[in-house]
């Protein structure tokens, strides 16, 4: 039986902590400073995990998620959408967006207040 082995990237450019990303295939584009991520994408950043089918990585202020995404942070909250994409600004997240069929899950609402 064949183990299967994930491409990883880990990139320590947010003050939430190191980026850490792995897929089943990544491609660079340098001058565009964009990482695309296919198949079986998994993220962690701090208490954040991410799955989807794709993930592109813009620079340093955008990661989109594409492709039955979903984003846990901690053990209560949930983000399920067709697309989520995160903006960071000065090296934190500043803003989450959910496109499409989207939900938030969330055991501890007062947490958004």
């Amino acid at each position: 039986m064949r183990t299967r082995s994930l491409a990883c990237l880990t990139v320590f450019f947010s003050m939430m902590g190191p980026f850490e990303g792995r897929a089943e295939e990544m491609l660079f584009f340098r001058r565009d400073q964009r990482v695309v991520m296919i198949d079986s994408v998994r993220i962690h950043q701090g208490r954040t995990e991410a799955m989807a089918d794709t993930a592109i990585v813009l620079g340093q202020e955008r990661l989109l998620l594409q492709g039955n995404p979903r984003v846990r942070v901690g053990q209560r909250s949930t983000m399920i959408a067709e697309e989520i994409e995160f903006r960071y600004r000065n090296q934190k997240l500043y803003r989450i967006f959910l496109r499409g069929a989207a939900r938030m899950e969330d055991a501890s609402p007062d947490s958004l207040a």
